[in-house]
């Protein structure tokens, strides 16, 4: 016995075309081969999955070649919109040849992935995306002066968290003022010059993710408040009060201060301070690069705490 409704000719060529859209986002997740064989069906098809196939792309370290024909492909790199840097320092494609023309080939990518702002440096930075994440830089040690014309235009930002101790904060002021020849004494300064040259930044975060326990000194519910109450002032200076969310996603081993970051963000009883609990586990590298393929982040997962 035949299932109830009309067979596939006969349901409009719409419909069909969403469908497998549809299976093609959720293939994303766990089996992104089988979106290639998608797209032999027909012409059609094809025209409607590609741009979902190429949307995202991941760079590892252990796929240069494959990168480096998407980016020679004209036809193929106009559907990058999100770009994902998972290789090891020193591993990725801008230290290879051509890096200039590399770099061109992703003016259209609107959004960014990486470890370190350091990253996107290159000879010939064209990147002019409206969201950036870099996990490992804290928003003092992002140097928005190399970058200007990246920051410009940036509406969501996130860093690293910044666990902070005394000798630390010392010892990056240093550093910074050394390599750039900057007056900032402090890391508040450092943060304030990072914001100041991001004035269209409505969104920023704070990523949590730690493999190993922060010291008392490093993080503790005084010191959590006092960020938190800091970086928004300063960003609410910086973009003329425009800040509308500052979100933390905590996950790993900071989960164990669950306890402390809830409590913090409850009673602030600040709409725009929000959380996103992490508990996931697994290679935190493929995690990131399974979440931009899919459209998950902290903007979509951070929740407010209070009512």
């Amino acid at each position: 016995m035949s299932p109830p409704g009309p067979p596939w000719h006969e349901l409009p060529v719409e419909i069909v075309l969403a469908i497998f859209a549809a299976a093609a986002h959720a293939a994303l997740r766990d089996n992104v081969p089988w979106i290639t064989r998608l797209s032999l069906v027909s012409r059609v098809v094809y025209d409607t999955v590609t741009p979902i196939l190429y949307e995202t792309m991941v760079i590892t370290g252990n796929n240069t070649p494959l990168v480096r024909s998407v980016t020679e492909d004209a036809r193929r790199m106009a559907f990058v919109r999100k770009l994902c840097i998972v290789a090891p320092a020193g591993a990725d494609p801008w230290v290879s040849a051509r890096t200039a023309d590399f770099v061109r080939a992703f003016r259209h990518v609107d959004e960014l992935d990486v470890p370190r702002w350091q990253d996107l440096i290159s000879p010939s930075n064209s990147f002019r995306p409206r969201r950036l994440n870099m996990h490992d830089s804290t928003l003092a040690r992002f140097s928005p002066p190399k970058l200007p014309e990246l920051s410009a235009g940036l509406t969501h930002l996130l860093v690293a968290y910044p666990f902070y101790s005394k000798s630390s904060e010392r010892r990056d002021t240093v550093r910074r003022r050394a390599r750039f020849g900057l007056t900032m004494a402090t890391v508040e300064d450092l943060e304030q010059d990072a914001l100041n040259a991001m004035p269209a930044l409505t969104h920023l975060a704070l990523d949590m993710m730690r493999t190993s326990p922060p010291s008392d000194e490093e993080f503790n519910e005084d010191h959590l408040r006092t960020v938190l109450a800091r970086l928004l002032k300063k960003a609410e200076s910086a973009t003329g009060g425009r800040i509308e969310v500052l979100a933390l996603r905590v996950g790993g081993v900071m989960l164990s201060q669950w306890g402390i970051i809830a409590h913090v963000v409850t009673t602030m009883q600040d709409p725009r301070v929000r959380v996103w609990c992490d508990g996931r586990r697994g290679d935190p590298l493929a995690l990131r690069a399974m979440d931009i393929r899919t459209g998950r982040d902290v903007w979509t997962e951070a929740r407010k705490l209070h009512k």
